[in-house]
């Protein structure tokens, strides 16, 4: 099988993956815990974009926030825009500065989800004037950002596992 059937495949079974995890975290009362639910497509996103580089991992990111932007009641592209840019970022970082271990891909997860939360915070909570806003910041969007960030190491695991499978089998053509 060609190199170029292998990628195809390697990407859109990241995408099928995505897909999974998108009606996994979708699924009413699945994965609750005090009444906050962790986006499993953005921790796979953050993931494969520390494996696959800034191009391929920008891409995964916007395939993924496509996936959430569809459940989401934000404005559609919303989740695919930032996702996009952090996950370019992500795949920058590890590809010059950084190491892609577990407690990377933590933090990594976490930030892209504190930038996309806090930028929806801003929109909906805060210019609208609601009271307590702090309040409602570290009840809901701080454990949502959490919880994402604990989902995202095995998440890592998984998509090292399965980069490294399909590297292996790219080398076995060469």
């Amino acid at each position: 099988m060609p190199k170029t059937r292998y990628k195809v495949l390697k990407y859109l079974l990241y995408f099928l993956g995505g897909v999974f995890l998108c009606v996994l975290q979708n699924t009413p009362g699945l994965f609750v815990i005090a009444g906050v639910k962790p986006m499993l497509v953005a921790a796979l996103a953050v993931a494969a974009a520390m494996f696959e580089g800034e191009f391929a991992g920008a891409l995964c990111g916007a395939a993924g926030g496509l996936l959430c932007d569809i459940f989401s009641y934000y404005r559609f592209g919303f989740y695919a825009l930032i996702f996009f840019l952090c996950c370019c970022a992500v795949g920058l970082l590890v590809q010059n500065y950084m190491r892609p271990v577990a407690t990377n891909c933590f933090l990594f997860t976490f930030l892209t989800m504190l930038f996309a939360q806090s930028v929806a915070f801003f929109f909906t909570v805060l210019i609208r004037g609601y009271e307590s806003p702090g309040l409602l910041f570290t009840a809901q969007v701080l454990p949502l950002c959490l919880y994402t960030a604990a989902a995202a190491v095995p998440a890592f695991y998984g998509v090292r596992r399965f980069h490294l499978f399909f590297q292996q089998l790219l080398e076995a053509q060469e």
